[in-house]
């Protein structure tokens, strides 16, 4: 399995994940869509970015 960055998601796609994550006490889901709504960078220092499992191959 393949993990790639996510550079494109829309408010529709997210809103899911936010709505489980706060209701989890995850608020850090919270900052990265601020960060990544403003154009701000990936946190390289916490490593936190949005990435989805790819596969590397199909059957």
């Amino acid at each position: 399995m393949l993990l790639q960055r996510l550079t494109d998601l829309a408010p529709a796609e997210i809103e899911p994940l936010l709505v489980e994550s706060r209701a989890e006490g995850y608020n850090f889901v919270d900052r990265l869509v601020d960060d990544y709504a403003d154009g701000s960078p990936a946190r390289p220092i916490c490593n936190e970015c949005f990435v989805s499992p790819r596969p590397l191959f199909t059957v």
